[in-house]
């Protein structure tokens, strides 16, 4: 594979776990909560994500991630996004779709012309939103504040304030800190601010929102993609670096 490719698949990787992770997170923040697939509630949004990784003995990795958010009727979702690269002016373009009821997401990568395919558990859409239940949180020493009802934007966000403890690279528990706002009425997500004690800062956030069922050629992958192989983690570290 050339260069480009390289550089375009390690950072789609990363940037795909994040974004993946961000979008679950949106939907379901806090641990024994099924995701939220809603059936009957289009969008569309521009999104915005940005990062900070901090890794010891290196310096700090921002990523920034804009680009565009589409819900359709039947629950699926899609992501056009161009992922700033660290320390670089340069970006690349890269889009996901979610298939909550199919069990599947995808990364295209249209500079390619490749796709890269990853199971996840099958969600029932229902057919309204539903509040969250905190109890599992809970359960676990968590702590959940109510934040109140904002407007924000053209939505009436509702937010939480949560903490609770997950497991870190070595073993020892790190405390993860989060804030979301989202419309329990439209079921879509409006910002989200996460840390994961001092190695990761996520922010993520919805603007522009409109009520709109997007076209059903927006979730058609192109005919000459060709599929690839997502790389793990480690393989990523041991891709070459670009010169």
């Amino acid at each position: 594979m050339k260069l480009l490719g390289y550089v375009l698949v390690s950072s789609a990787a990363f940037a795909f776990s994040l974004a993946a992770n961000a979008q679950m997170q949106m939907q379901s923040p806090i641990p024994g909560i099924e995701r939220q697939c809603v059936l009957n509630h289009p969008f569309q949004a521009d999104i915005a994500i940005t990062a900070t990784g901090v890794d010891k003995d290196k310096p700090p990795m921002d990523f920034a991630m804009p680009g565009k958010v589409v819900r359709d009727s039947e629950g699926r979702q899609k992501i056009d996004m161009n992922i700033q690269l660290p320390g670089s002016d340069e970006s690349h373009a890269m889009s996901m779709i979610f298939d909550p009821p199919a069990g599947k997401m995808d990364v295209l990568l249209p500079e390619i012309k490749k796709i890269m395919k990853k199971d996840m558990d099958q969600v029932h859409c229902a057919p309204q939103p539903t509040e969250p239940d905190f109890s599992e949180i809970l359960k676990q020493g968590g702590k959940v504040e109510p934040l109140g009802v904002e407007n924000i934007g053209d939505l009436k966000a509702t937010g939480y304030h949560i903490t609770y403890d997950v497991p870190g690279k070595d073993g020892k528990l790190s405390k993860l800190d989060m804030e979301f706002w989202t419309d329990m009425y439209q079921a879509i997500p409006v910002k989200m601010t996460m840390k994961a004690g001092d190695s990761f800062q996520m922010v993520m956030k919805f603007t522009n929102v409109k009520l709109v069922e997007p076209p059903a050629s927006a979730f058609v992958v192109p005919a000459d993609y060709t599929e690839m192989k997502m790389p793990t983690p480690e393989e990523v570290q041991g891709l070459p670096a670009k010169k």
